[in-house]
């Protein structure tokens, strides 16, 4: 395939993650609840990547993968015009699905379009270093 293909392939993971990221149910918060019989109650609270009340309650996974997605995603619009972006897109992804990752290490609940926000980003990824180390040209060995 031609490599204007590849880069609208690596594209779209990118756009698909910012677009879950967007709809209220990509991060969960969780408040406890004083019911009316005294007891506590977990209440479960959806909210978007990109909502405030993530960073305010200290979920800082979900604001930090959306500011990584946006900027990968920057990164990759790039690659069209030079491969030189290629690396840093490739990192600033890699990082993003680690950061997709922090409400795990908390222990807290992952919702389905966290899960799959943190597959796309890592399939991104992946894909990402293949490109890099099949399609991009190498620079050609100075004969002496």
């Amino acid at each position: 395939m031609k490599k204007i293909v590849w880069k609208i392939i690596l594209l779209l993971p990118a756009a698909a993650a910012l677009v879950l990221e967007i709809l209220p149910y990509s991060a969960a918060l969780h408040f406890g609840v004083q019911a009316e019989n005294g007891d506590i109650e977990n209440l479960r609270v959806l909210t978007s990547c990109f909502d405030s009340l993530n960073f305010g309650y200290a979920n800082f996974g979900p604001p930090l993968t959306a500011l990584l997605t946006c900027a990968a995603l920057l990164c990759f619009a790039a690659l069209f015009f030079s491969d030189k972006a290629l690396t840093s897109a490739a990192i600033i992804s890699a990082i993003a699905f680690a950061a997709s990752l922090i409400p795990l290490l908390y222990g807290t609940e992952y919702t389905g379009a966290g899960a799959a926000i943190s597959a796309l980003l890592g399939a991104e990824t992946i894909a990402a270093f293949l490109f890099r180390r099949f399609c991009v040209e190498k620079p050609k060995a100075h004969p002496l």
